[in-house]
């Protein structure tokens, strides 16, 4: 690799945070991605996103964060409707 110590940091507010969690996930499964960045998980970090899909992909993501190869970190308002939906009761997570 050209640059060894370089750090991947996706970011984006409110659905481009949604994407940014999205395209963490989907590069921490990408060979290619993880073997240019095996030395530093990949970062993300969500601005006023919705929540996180369903309790199945929380716990994809959870995982990929326990084994070390991915940090994530999603900021919210506590009155910001949007960081709210979908709601907990039809599988929000």
């Amino acid at each position: 690799a050209a640059h060894p110590r370089a750090r991947v940091v996706v970011t984006g507010h409110s659905l481009g945070g949604a994407l940014a969690q999205l395209c963490a996930y989907d590069l921490t499964h990408s060979r290619d991605f993880a073997a240019a960045s095996s030395a530093a998980p990949l970062t993300v970090v969500a601005f006023a996103a919705p929540r996180l899909f369903n309790a199945a992909f929380r716990r994809r993501m959870d995982e990929v964060e326990a084994v070390g190869r991915l940090r994530a970190l999603r900021v919210v308002c506590a009155a910001d409707i949007i960081a709210r939906v979908p709601p907990r009761s039809v599988g929000g997570s």
